[in-house]
């Protein structure tokens, strides 16, 4: 058997996020899924879409899968305005 002379690529213009808020099974509690697994261990079926790649997005979260983010990617604090940088003395 031979290929066929010119096989098919399936290069996605437009890859999907590889991580974010999911909701496997259709959970009602956002899991973080950060590519390979989500982050309090549940079981995530295949074709689970990512539907929110903000970490701080306002959505009803998992509660291991938000501490384990608030630790991946912390939030700046409200009140944090860049200022001028540090000298140091000489």
């Amino acid at each position: 058997m031979t290929a066929p002379a010119e096989a098919t690529r399936t290069d996605p213009q437009n890859p999907a996020p590889s991580n974010g808020w999911m909701h496997p099974n259709n959970s009602p509690l956002a899991h973080w899924f950060d590519g390979t697994r989500v982050l309090c261990g549940r079981s995530i079926p295949a074709g689970t879409k990512v539907v929110n790649t903000d970490p701080h997005a306002d959505v009803k979260k998992c509660l291991k899968c938000s501490a384990a983010v608030a630790k991946l990617h912390p939030a700046a604090p409200a009140n944090a305005t860049p200022g001028p940088a540090p000298t140091l003395p000489s």
